[in-house]
């Protein structure tokens, strides 16, 4: 596969639609502050946050490729969105039967 082939692939472009989705919310929060005249706040000056923010940015972008999004779109909508989905999917987990051959005492 060339690269232009690599970058033209639509698993690749969804990825990064939601990508891009994930990191505008940051975007925004930013340009909001600023033009209402206030600081950023100090998560903003902190390696940790932005690792953090980068890795669920990433998750993001594995979350739209998992759920066969087809549509850049919602691709987009789904990493804007991907916290409130994580932190929903924390709350109430799913009931998984247990694994296979698990011992049963």
């Amino acid at each position: 596969m060339s690269l232009e082939e690599f970058l033209r692939h639509p698993d690749l472009r969804l990825f990064l639609f939601s990508l891009a989705g994930s990191i505008a919310v940051e975007c925004l929060k930013i340009v909001l502050n600023y033009e209402a005249g206030k600081p950023l706040p100090s998560r903003y000056y902190r390696k940790g946050f932005w690792v953090s923010r980068i890795m669920l940015a990433l998750m993001a972008g594995v979350f739209a490729l998992s759920w066969r999004i087809e549509h850049y779109g919602v691709a987009f909508y789904t990493g804007v969105s991907f916290p409130m989905i994580l932190q929903g999917a924390m709350r109430n987990p799913p009931d998984l039967p247990p694994p296979t051959g698990a011992d049963e005492n």
